[in-house]
């Protein structure tokens, strides 16, 4: 079923957000359940990424929250 232009926008926020949900949780389960000795190779360990990897799950549940918003603002209109 082909989206409208009008929900384009939000999709796509919504979209980004699972992939960082995904990045940040299901991604390393997989590569553990697998069994792959090796760190996974995009696991940062030091720097400023390492600490904002922390506050991934609040910045997609934020894009996930104004993603909602647009949509009931949209469909209202």
């Amino acid at each position: 079923m082909p989206v409208s232009r009008r929900y384009r926008g939000p999709l796509l926020l919504f979209s980004l957000a699972m992939v960082l949900f995904h990045y940040h949780s299901t991604v390393h389960f997989f590569w553990s359940l697998v069994g792959i000795k090796a760190t996974f190779p995009l696991d940062p360990t030091d720097g400023w990424w390492a600490l904002l990897k922390g506050f991934l799950p609040f910045g997609a549940m934020s894009l996930v929250f104004f993603a909602g918003t647009l949509t009931k603002k949209i469909a209202r209109s």
